[in-house]
């Protein structure tokens, strides 16, 4: 079954991302696309998570690794994608974001989800290339949860979860 927003597409067979059986390629109206996973009805009770990465390889293995932990997840870009994607699924709890992420990075979007009371509550996750630098230190300041250090692993991520009790059952 796949999601209504994505319906259209799937139909047509275009957007569907090879690698990911069950993903669909969802363009929005400006302009920007993210992809979103297909929700089988099995799938109702499992936590949503969302992420945003500019680069595509980095993105597909992010979601295939909280795929793997059980969690429904919502690809974004670009932090315009992302905040539509949020706004569009308050569902979402988790959010993993990349600190250099276009157009205007990660600090202005971990401020908006820790000031507007319809974005807060979730936990989000800095993903950084150099921890010793300015950015953990503006990460933190801007309110994340915890950070990933590039180059990360499965099980590092894992953790992550584990730690912030994210990890579906």
């Amino acid at each position: 079954m796949v999601s209504a927003g994505c319906a259209s597409s799937c139909r047509k067979g275009r957007g569907i991302r090879p690698q990911a059986p069950g993903f669909c390629r969802n363009q929005q109206a400006s302009g920007e696309d993210h992809w979103r996973i297909a929700t089988p009805p099995a799938d109702i009770g499992r936590m949503h998570a969302a992420l945003a990465d500019p680069v595509p390889a980095s993105r597909a293995i992010l979601s295939n690794v909280l795929l793997d932990c059980g969690l429904r997840v919502h690809e974004a870009a670009t932090t315009g994608a992302l905040r539509s994607i949020l706004y569009a699924h308050p569902e979402v709890r988790l959010v993993l974001v990349d600190w250099n992420v276009p157009p205007d990075g990660g600090f202005g979007l971990v401020r908006e989800l820790r000031c507007d009371a319809r974005l807060a509550g979730r936990r989000v996750i800095a993903i950084l290339t150099d921890p010793r630098g300015q950015d953990l230190a503006a990460a933190l300041e801007a309110g994340i949860d915890d950070y990933l250090t590039r180059p990360f692993t499965p099980s590092t991520i894992r953790e992550k979860l584990d730690v912030l009790g994210v990890m579906a059952a």
